[in-house]
């Protein structure tokens, strides 16, 4: 949006990064190539390995944007427009009883047993080439994701493998478990904290929330924040660029 300025290529450049597979992602590469030549020379400058699905080598697991951590915006709401100290508190009480919840969560999962895969795929269509040697489906969805796709668990099910032997360490229900398993060290009182050395800080008066009026917003707009602003038409003529200051009609009397 900044270099090329085109709303248009926006969505399919989306699905050029979000592509498992590299003839998908060829097709929108050659359909933005077609669009706008200026486009297509821009993303040749980037490699390919650092933005798309299709050529991560499984590096991201299905991921493209870097802002994983905005699933903890959950934990942490209604928290943010507290003082620095209550924010680190509360920030602290808060993952600590996450961390619980979701410890007795898979620890009672780990002794069930049972371990599940939601794929969500529903029955397999098409045909697919599928190498469970090598980890490999023609989908795209196991390489990147690694979890078995519908057409891994379909070829398992007719060699009589177990689809959970390709299923990838870090979402077996021990590894999980392993996460929650830390514990949260007790604070003590505040009375036995040692003495504190070093720089005191001081709030800032000019960054306080206002009590009246609607809050200032501290958001930064980026490029791909921008909308298309309606346009305004003069009420008498239906045509943009006048308004009643500067219209045609304008210091018109009755009598003329």
């Amino acid at each position: 949006m900044r270099v090329i300025k085109d709303k248009n290529l926006r969505k399919k450049v989306v699905n050029v990064g979000y592509a498992l597979t590299q003839p998908s992602f060829q097709y929108y590469r050659d359909e933005i190539r077609l669009s706008n030549e200026d486009a297509g020379r821009w993303l040749n400058n980037i490699p390919v390995e650092q933005w798309t699905r299709a050529f991560d080598k499984g590096c991201r697991w299905g991921h493209v944007t870097t802002n994983i951590v905005e699933c903890m915006n959950g934990v942490f709401k209604g928290i943010r427009n507290l003082p620095i100290t209550a924010l680190v508190r509360s920030t602290y009480y808060r993952l600590a009883s996450m961390f619980a919840t979701r410890g007795e969560r898979w620890s009672a999962v780990l002794m069930s047993g049972k371990e599940t895969m939601d794929h969500n795929e529903g029955r397999p269509n098409l045909a697919y080439a599928v190498r469970l040697n090598k980890s490999w489906c023609d989908c795209g969805k196991f390489q990147a994701f690694r979890i078995p796709c519908s057409h891994v668990i379909a070829s398992c099910a007719y060699t009589r493998q177990d689809a959970y032997s390709h299923l990838f360490d870090v979402y077996k229900a021990n590894t999980i478990m392993n996460i929650y398993n830390q514990s949260f060290s007790v604070l003590p009182m505040e009375d036995y904290w040692p003495p504190y050395e070093g720089d005191i800080v001081w709030h800032n008066e000019e960054m306080r929330r206002k009590k009246k009026g609607r809050p200032n917003s501290t958001r930064i707009i980026t490029e791909m924040d921008s909308t298309d602003k309606m346009i305004r038409l003069y009420s008498i003529y239906r045509q943009p660029g006048h308004n009643k200051n500067n219209g045609p009609n304008r210091g018109a009397s009755s009598r003329s």
